[in-house]
């Protein structure tokens, strides 16, 4: 809870600043043919585990490039984040600084929303690149 607060706080004050960072991102191979999955979490999260390991082994791994971005990392992270969230007009009762995944047009905020959509939204996103 104290670190949803702090997380919280951060969200508040880079809220003036709109600076972007690379650091602290993992990312996996970047190819034009692959869609690319935008991965904020915080490692000590369980469900955050659970989701790396889901995104490990995702049967169309090699279809997709994973941008990882730990909110434990640097405050421009949070900042980032929240370019995210305006971006795909995400409601600010929805934001968390714990989870989220974005991918084109779609945004999931929990491992739940990632287990039931992601696959049918990645398959739809394929087919649509082989057109």
């Amino acid at each position: 809870m104290k670190r949803l607060g702090i997380i919280l706080c951060y969200l508040l004050l880079v809220s003036v600043a709109g600076c972007v960072t690379k650091e602290s991102v993992e990312t996996s191979r970047p190819d034009s043919d692959r869609i690319e999955v935008v991965y904020f979490h915080t490692p000590s999260c369980p469900s955050c585990q659970r989701l790396s390991r889901y995104f490990k082994t995702h049967k169309h791994r090699d279809q997709f490039s994973l941008k990882k971005i730990s909110m434990d990392g640097p405050i421009e992270n949070v900042s980032t984040l929240r370019q995210y969230y305006e971006e795909y007009d995400v409601p600010r009762s929805n934001w968390s600084g714990l989870m989220a995944v974005f991918m084109k047009d779609q945004y999931y905020g929990s491992f739940d929303a990632v287990y039931e959509h992601f696959d049918k939204d990645l398959e739809q996103y394929l087919g649509s690149n082989e057109s």
